[in-house]
């Protein structure tokens, strides 16, 4: 039987973690992009999915999205 893990996100990402891409739109819209700019970015759907998945403890799938989806800023 799997049980829930916890697993905190966070709205920010300084210096590394992933961010929704509404975020990262915004704050380059409002050119306050530099302290995001070690992140991975997500579509914002695949970013939920993912968060769920690692929830749920469901790694492996979770890191499946993450190489699919997840890209870089530099």
């Amino acid at each position: 039987m799997k049980t829930k893990k916890k697993v905190t996100k966070s709205g920010g990402a300084i210096c590394g973690g992933i961010i929704k891409e509404s975020v990262w739109d915004k704050a380059v819209k409002e050119g306050n992009f530099y302290g995001l700019m070690m992140c991975f970015i997500m579509p914002d759907d695949k970013y939920e999915l993912y968060w769920k998945l690692k929830e749920e403890g469901k790694d492996k799938e979770a890191t499946k999205i993450f190489k699919k989806y997840a890209w870089s800023v530099i």
